[in-house]
């Protein structure tokens, strides 16, 4: 494959999202839920933690 065309793959790659949430008080039992994810495929990209929530953001190519 040449450079341009390896440019191009690149350019056209598309992703897909998912988010997940999990109450702060009951943050262990994010562990199976991210393992599953994980398994499929999807990638942990983000964590974010709001009033009593942390949220995760998981992406993987479309």
């Amino acid at each position: 494959m040449s450079g341009e065309e390896n440019r191009e793959t690149k350019r056209r790659r598309r992703w897909e999202y998912v988010r997940t949430q999990v109450d702060c008080n009951n943050i262990k039992t994010s562990d199976a839920t991210v393992e599953q994810l994980g398994r499929e495929g999807w990638e942990l990209v983000s964590t974010v933690h709001t009033q009593g929530y942390v949220h995760f953001w998981f992406k993987r190519e479309a």
